[in-house]
């Protein structure tokens, strides 16, 4: 919840050089951590984690603001996924998270970076548009490719 704040307070400033740029993220370790903090939900959904880690990359930018985006991605996959897998890509200019889960029908696609919009009845909206805004912020490219019943593969492209 910390970092969450924190990353909104960040993002809430106008210039981009206000921004703490603090120590390096360094992505397999983020990972790697948010696979340990879910290891009881994706035991429970006997979820398969499938780890394809070509690159190694470490990112200039606050491990804070990359931590949330690899930790929603990674979250929505683990919480949208049951009795399936979850596989992750990490080259040294993306992070793809490709889970079997439910997926998302082609005509809410367009609608999940959207404040306030979510598929979970529960939901507050908020995750995936604070990871497009930070996607924004650094210039990074994220994509999301779903079909119902098939599941999601979201993507961010470094720059």
């Amino acid at each position: 919840m910390l970092a969450f704040i924190e990353a909104t307070l960040l993002l809430s400033r106008e210039e981009s050089n206000q921004i703490d740029q603090g120590a390096a993220a360094d992505v397999v370790a983020l990972v790697e951590r948010t696979l340990d903090d879910h290891a009881v939900q994706i035991a429970e959904r006997s979820l398969v984690i499938v780890r394809d880690y070509v690159g190694t990359p470490v990112l200039a930018q606050p491990a804070s603001l990359v931590q949330i985006t690899v930790g929603n991605l990674l979250r929505n996959a683990i919480e949208h996924t049951r009795d399936g897998r979850i596989e992750i890509r990490i080259e040294d200019s993306l992070i793809a998270i490709r889970d079997t889960g439910e997926g998302i029908p082609a005509d809410k696609l367009a609608q999940v970076f959207d404040r306030s919009y979510s598929t979970k009845a529960s939901g507050t909206g908020l995750g995936l548009n604070l990871v497009k805004r930070i996607c924004d912020r650094f210039h990074w490219t994220i994509t999301l490719e779903s079909a119902p019943d098939r599941g999601t593969l979201a993507t961010v492209r470094f720059q």
